[in-house]
């Protein structure tokens, strides 16, 4: 991983263990958190150039994980279930980690 990768996935993982997902895997098992396996998720999906993103990433999901935006985005209600960590394309959204400034 480059450095401007370790500084994305560290700030993801943040963010995604702000909105409630646990970060760190069970030490020993060698498992990782959810948070992280996301954030690693996310490391592939960038390498590749998917355009897909996931709520969890935008700034409209709350730490209740619903969606400011829903109607925008075009959902008939505000909680986001399992649409939380699925890939997807979605006209509403706006990142909440900028890219800019990461370290190369």
């Amino acid at each position: 991983m480059s450095t401007a990768e370790v500084d994305l996935f560290m700030a993801r993982v943040e963010r995604f263990t702000s909105r409630g997902l646990p970060g760190r895997g069970l030490p020993g098992w060698g498992l990782p958190g959810w948070a992280e396996s996301l954030a690693d998720r996310l490391l592939v999906r960038d390498r590749e150039g998917d355009d897909r993103r996931m709520c969890i990433e935008c700034r409209h999901c709350t730490s209740g994980r619903s969606c400011g935006r829903a109607r925008a985005a075009g959902l008939s209600h505000q909680e986001l279930g399992e649409l939380t960590a699925m890939l997807q394309r979605c006209p509403a959204f706006a990142p909440a980690i900028s890219m800019e400034g990461a370290r190369p």
